[in-house]
């Protein structure tokens, strides 16, 4: 990749500039405002040269460079392969990318469509076989720094809750954020709101119902304004799912949820341990069978979602009978395909069926190494809390809808689980099963 053009040369070369930040901080001294300002005035001293800017802006502030997925990139990359741009300047190069794998992908491409990479930091880089190599150890270590800093702020986090801390996330109702310290401070309104509706679900009132009377009583959830892109959401009618939330929401007394272990926050408690486990009661025992109703054990509730990893295909039912009791199975029948028989794989229906809504219980303790987005975590919080509480009918008929496969080894017995993360975010929302 030739950088300057030869002395005296004036054909026109149309020049992108790309800027990012990961935090849209304007005091930044790495802003997009900074970065852009120094780029301009590369392109300013090469006027001569026949460089021309575009005369549009590529700014993706607040976004990481872990991934190429940020709108300002993809509309610079859409340009590049529609031959609109011809050079292209970023301030560094980790502001491009920080992921080696991504970095030599764009550069790849970047060679293949004769597009000149000016790092204006560094603008002596070239197209040489040695700058390349220099590109790639630059790639290496942006992607080592920002491991390291996701590293530090893991340990940070880590640290915080074990201190009883807030390290972020959506504010539950009844509590706004401190302005400084960002932990959490009691809301004078929103607080009686959340008194309320433990006392209404300790006298065995159902969620449906305390939703009713808040929205009868023009109670809203919580308003929540976006960092990112400065909407507004929140202020809704209430549903049973979202009441079934708070209710089982431990921060309301004084507790920080730390991978499922409980630790004292340093927050105020807006309700007594002794109200938030009678509570607690109620709702679990709204979730068990009335005595002498049978189990419908004809449900098969994994019908049609367990693939064999042996052939690739469905599994079906079956079941065999010793004395008065049933067996049920999920069996590979694939001879029926005219393929080579898949020998002994079986596995007992509810032996699966309780991994399965195990994994859907504990989701926020098996998503803890994914790389997932703060909005997504909470999410699966909000999801598996009430899952936990649903009537064994309501699990039944949910599971078809939040998982898209099962995958069954029978070599090694394991069991993956692949989730519809839409449907997942769509049933965290939808009303409650709980009778």
């Amino acid at each position: 990749m030739a950088l300057i053009q030869e002395e005296g040369a004036k054909e026109s070369s149309v020049c992108a500039i790309y800027t990012r930040q990961s935090s849209n901080l304007r005091s930044d001294l790495t802003s997009c405002q900074v970065q852009f300002e120094a780029c301009e005035a590369f392109i300013r001293a090469h006027k001569h040269n026949g460089w021309r800017w575009i005369e549009e802006q590529f700014n993706d502030e607040g976004w990481s460079g872990a991934t190429l997925g940020r709108p300002a990139l993809q509309c610079l990359l859409a340009k590049i392969r529609n031959g609109e741009i011809d050079r292209l300047l970023v301030y560094r190069l980790d502001r491009l990318s920080r992921s080696v794998v991504e970095s030599v992908s764009l550069l790849k491409e970047f060679r293949e469509r004769g597009i000149d990479l000016v790092i204006v930091t560094a603008p002596e880089i070239g197209s040489t076989a040695h700058d390349s190599l220099i590109l790639n150890l630059l790639s290496i270590f942006a992607e080592f720094e920002r491991d390291l800093v996701a590293k530090r702020i893991a340990d940070a986090r880590a640290a915080l809750k074990r201190q009883g801390r807030r390290v972020g996330g959506a504010l539950p109702f009844g509590y706004d954020a401190d302005p400084m310290t960002k932990q959490l401070v009691v809301n004078s309104e929103e607080i009686k709101q959340v008194r309320a509706m433990f006392e209404m679900a300790a006298d065995g009132m159902p969620p449906s119902e305390i939703a009713r009377i808040a929205n009868d009583n023009n109670w809203r959830t919580k308003k929540r304004k976006s960092k990112r892109s400065g909407k507004e959401s929140g202020g809704n009618l209430w549903t049973a799912r979202q009441v079934l939330a708070t209710l089982s929401n431990p921060v309301y007394m004084g507790k920080i949820d730390d991978a499922g272990l409980l630790r004292d926050g340093i927050h105020i408690p807006i309700v007594p341990e002794t109200l938030f486990s009678q509570v607690r009661a109620q709702l679990v025992s709204r979730r068990t069978r009335s005595p002498g109703r049978k189990e419908r054990t004809e449900f098969w509730m994994l019908k049609r979602l367990i693939r064999c990893t042996r052939c690739g295909r469905i599994m079906s039912t079956s079941t065999t009978r010793h004395g008065s009791k049933i067996y049920r199975y999920y069996r590979c029948r694939s001879m029926n395909t005219g393929k080579n028989p898949c020998r002994k794989t079986q596995i007992p229906a509810g032996q699966i069926e309780s991994e399965v809504c195990q994994v859907l219980s504990d989701l926020p303790k098996r998503v803890q190494e994914i790389p997932l987005t703060d909005r997504m975590r909470g999410i699966f919080l909000r999801f598996s809390t009430a899952w936990a509480l649903l009537s064994p009918e309501a699990v039944r008929h949910a599971l078809p809808k939040v998982i898209q496969e099962i995958i069954y080894d029978a070599d090694s017995g394991q069991v993956t689980v692949n989730l519809d993360l839409e449907a997942i975010e769509l049933h965290a929302l939808e009303e409650p099963q709980l009778q």
